[in-house]
C-alpha cells in the first residue's frame, strides 16, 4: 500500500461538501424569512398605489360632477375617456370601474357590465353602508372574487353621487415563487 486516499474519501472533499450543503441550507433559510417580509411590503406597496389612484380619480371625478352636474358626467363616453387609464402601470387586472350610491355599474372597462349589480362582496357592503346613511372613508381593502385575492381603492364622493373602485389582483412575486410558494 501506498497510503494514497481516494477523492471520495478525501477530507478536501467531506468539507467542500460541508461547505456547499451549509450554503445550501443558508440560502433556503434566508428564503424562508425574507419571501413572507418581502411579499408583504410588496403589497403594501401596491395597495398604497391603488388608494392613490383611487382618491386621484375620485377627486377628479367628482370635481366634475360638482361643475357638470352628475347626470352629465357619469356616463359611458365621459367616464371611458377619464378612466380608461386608470390602472397599475403594467399589471393587467388592474382597472377602476364606477358604481352608484344603488349598486348599479355606471361605468365599467367591460361595456357588457354597465347597468348590471355591482357583484364584489366588498363593494356591496360600502352600498349597503351608504343606505343605511352612514360616512363611508375611503380606503383600501383586500378581498377574494372568484377565486382571486385582490385589493380596491374605493373612493366616495362627498355628494354621495358615486363610488369609484380601483382593483386589481393581489399579486405575487413570481420570480420567488418558483423557488418558494407563497
Amino acid at each position: 500500500m501506498t497510503g494514497k486516499v481516494k477523492l471520495i474519501n478525501s477530507i478536501r472533499t467531506r468539507l467542500v461538501a460541508i461547505i456547499v450543503i451549509m450554503c445550501i441550507l443558508s440560502g433556503v433559510g434566508m428564503l424562508l424569512i425574507v419571501v413572507p417580509k418581502v411579499k408583504d411590503e410588496y403589497s403594501k406597496t401596491n395597495g398604497h398605489y391603488i388608494e392613490d389612484l383611487a382618491i386621484s380619480y375620485g377627486s377628479m371625478v367628482e370635481y366634475q360632477v360638482e361643475e357638470n352636474g352628475a347626470e352629465a358626467v357619469l356616463k359611458f363616453e365621459v367616464l371611458d375617456h377619464d378612466l380608461s387609464h386608470a390602472h397599475l402601470e403594467g399589471i393587467e387586472s388592474s382597472y377602476a370601474y364606477v358604481v352608484s350610491p344603488d349598486g348599479i355599474m355606471v361605468y365599467h372597462p367591460t361595456p357588457e357590465k354597465i347597468g348590471q349589480p355591482v357583484e364584489n362582496a366588498a363593494v356591496k357592503q360600502t352600498v349597503e353602508t351608504l343606505k343605511s346613511g352612514k360616512d363611508v372613508k375611503n380606503e383600501v381593502i383586500e378581498y377574494e372574487f372568484k377565486g382571486e385575492d385582490k385589493f380596491a381603492g374605493i373612493y366616495v364622493d362627498e355628494g354621495k353621487n358615486f363610488i369609484l373602485v380601483v382593483t386589481a389582483d393581489r399579486l405575487r412575486l413570481w420570480r420567488l415563487s418558483i423557488i418558494l410558494p407563497m
